[in-house]
């Protein structure tokens, strides 16, 4: 059997680098795939490169770091109030009203980044 059989794109092409030239290869495929998810290939990366010339990086506008530090102490809060209320203790409304208003914080920086992002991808 053919190994061009039943495929889209019948012809293949090797190509050797550099460490170093593999290096500034890699790091680009790394930052374009980043907006891409998990179905960034790097055929897709060559694809695009060579037939359009340029790849357009979008970095994104906020700090996931931050993000994942502002969800944390929200978690905590969130375990601590359902043990209390697991052991038949319930929950104080001060404690109930912090949570609320830690969530709403989260909410509104969720809302902040994907605003920003969309307009990053808008002008890109």
């Amino acid at each position: 059997m053919n190994w061009t059989r039943n495929r889209s794109r019948s012809i293949r092409r090797e190509v050797t680098f550099t460490p170093e030239e593999w290096a500034d290869v890699r790091e680009t495929y790394e930052l374009w795939s980043r907006g891409r998810g998990a179905g960034a290939s790097f055929g897709g990366f060559a694809r695009e490169i060579m037939t359009n010339g340029s790849v357009k990086v979008i970095e994104p506008t906020w700090d996931p770091e931050l993000t994942l530090r502002q969800l944390r102490p929200i978690g905590v809060n969130v375990n601590q109030i359902a043990r209390r209320v697991n052991a038949a203790d319930t929950a104080s409304m001060a404690a109930v009203a912090e949570l609320r208003a830690e969530m709403n914080d989260l909410i509104d920086t969720v809302g902040r980044m994907c605003s920003e992002y969309r307009i990053t991808v808008r002008e890109a």
